[in-house]
């Protein structure tokens, strides 16, 4: 056992900075959404389903608001800041924070004028509110300096901050929750332990350079980040119209009982989201030297990978909603299989929009999240008042199906303006499995009300099939970790 774990580290040691700071940060990944995946039964035993659907819908607004409150400026604008400013990454990561308390600020003060319209008009009571922008000042510098962390291979600290991060907001949720059982509690606790390590990490930011206010870095950041503005707010909105609208249209009960099953439904996208990760700078290698036929072969074990890991929220959704929820939530497991198809959906039309994004056509990107966010509140409006809080569930999905589709077209177009003759997907093979996997979503709510044996014996099945492709499935990984 000694000589196999002197081994085990010696290889550890030996690996790249850059391939252990990945490793470090995919299982602080895990553990953070791990985590908060385990307090969700216990926050939905402790809470009625009309005070889970108030934490819910303050989550969904927050999305929503933090956007224009921070301008997003730890996502794209920051990576890029930190390339081209390489020698002046700590001034630059203080600036972005500048600019990010700053906007809190211009936008909190708006709000503080037109709050009895706004807390109407969202739904929210003044306190949550002024919880929210406590919480967006404080982790404006937690998000940057997270991101700083992972550009600079710096896992250490990073895993710890995360870790007693997580833990210290499951636990005095839970306290809080306890003492005080209201979805301001479970607000509270989240914001309460976010600004706390965020006023911590503020410190040390400022230590390093206590110039919040850089005119240059401001003009840099706001070029590139503005435009963008438009698709993180589609996308949000895509993420989370359906509860606000929900919750406007049936009331904070079936909002409740509509998020518990949509939380069991995204339990694979952690996975999913992980392959996308080792499969983004493959796929840009790959384009680089023009080799379509491998891109389109180890794409299409991908896609059927995902397909199968899209599927087991559905194959398990009785169970899920059970764990999650209690009893109390049985009568909303229909919204599990359509919200997972959705899963698969969202893995696909990152794959085109992936292409879109190394030939630098962002335009095209903002274009059709616009249009995807515009439909499914339509369709939303449309449904929820015409068949209740499940019809949502299906918008959802019909909206990734039609983003797939937009950003396939768009991606015919970019290659064809670039040349190339060659589509890098096997896109009859990409029909196929997404008609079964619309299909076996399908049928599998035909097993909710027949014995559990029957799904077993599906599961059963399915796990043969990965168990038989193994050998395929391992040397696509490997493929991917050797070629990057």
């Amino acid at each position: 056992m000694g000589r196999l774990f002197g081994k085990t580290k010696s290889k550890y040691m030996n690996l790249p900075v850059a391939v252990r700071a990945s490793l470090w940060f995919t299982v602080c990944n895990f553990f953070q959404k791990g985590v908060s995946f385990i307090t969700v039964p216990i926050f939905t035993r402790l809470l009625s389903t009309e005070e889970y659907g108030v934490y819910s819908v303050y989550l969904s607004w927050q999305s929503i608001i933090i956007i224009f409150a921070t301008l997003n400026l730890s996502s794209q604008v920051f990576n890029n800041g930190m390339t081209k400013y390489d020698n002046d990454r700590f001034g630059y990561t203080s600036a972005m924070l500048g600019l990010s308390n700053l906007c809190t600020l211009v936008f909190f003060s708006i709000y503080f004028i037109l709050k009895e319209a706004i807390n109407k008009a969202l739904d929210v009571s003044t306190p949550m509110m002024i919880i929210m922008f406590v919480g967006f000042f404080f982790s404006a510098a937690t998000s940057l300096w997270t991101v700083q962390q992972r550009y600079l291979f710096k896992y250490h600290a990073l895993c710890i901050v995360t870790i007693m991060s997580t833990v210290g907001t499951a636990v005095v949720g839970v306290l809080l929750v306890i003492n005080n059982p209201t979805g301001y509690s479970r607000v509270l606790a989240d914001v309460l332990v976010a600004s706390l390590v965020g006023i911590c990490v503020y410190i040390s930011i400022i230590k390093k350079n206590n110039k919040l206010f850089n005119v240059g870095y401001w003009k840099y950041a706001l070029a590139i980040d503005l435009p963008l503005l438009a698709h993180y707010l589609s996308m949000t909105v895509l993420g989370s119209s359906d509860r606000i609208m929900i919750n406007d249209i049936c009331g904070e009960g079936h909002t409740a009982l509509y998020s518990v099953p949509y939380n069991a439904s995204m339990i694979m996208q952690i996975i999913i989201t992980s392959i996308n990760s080792s499969f983004i700078p493959w796929t840009y290698q790959k384009c680089k030297q023009r080799e379509w036929t491998k891109l389109k072969d180890t794409s299409t074990i991908l896609i059927a990978v995902v397909a199968l890991i899209s599927l087991v929220p559905s194959l398990f959704a009785p169970e899920l909603v059970w764990i999650l929820g209690s009893e109390k939530y049985a009568a909303s497991v229909w919204v599990v299989p359509p919200v997972s198809c959705s899963v698969f959906f969202i893995f696909l039309y990152s794959l085109f929009s992936n292409i879109e994004i190394y030939y630098e056509k962002s335009k095209n990107i903002m274009i059709a999240s616009m249009g995807a966010a515009i439909a499914n509140i339509l369709l939303n409006y449309i449904f929820i008042n015409l068949f209740g809080y499940i019809a949502a569930a299906y918008t959802t999905l019909a909206c990734y199906i039609l983003l797939s589709l937009v950003h396939y077209v768009f991606m015919k177009k970019v290659l064809k303006k670039e040349d190339e003759k060659e589509v890098p997907y096997n896109i009859r093979l990409i029909l196929l499995i997404s008609f079964a996997v619309i299909f076996n979503s399908i049928c599998v709510t035909l097993l909710y009300n027949q014995p559990w044996i029957i799904r077993y014996l599906i599961i059963m099945v399915v796990v043969l099939i990965i168990f038989i492709k193994r050998a395929l499935i391992i040397n696509k990984i490997n493929e991917l970790k050797i070629s990057r």
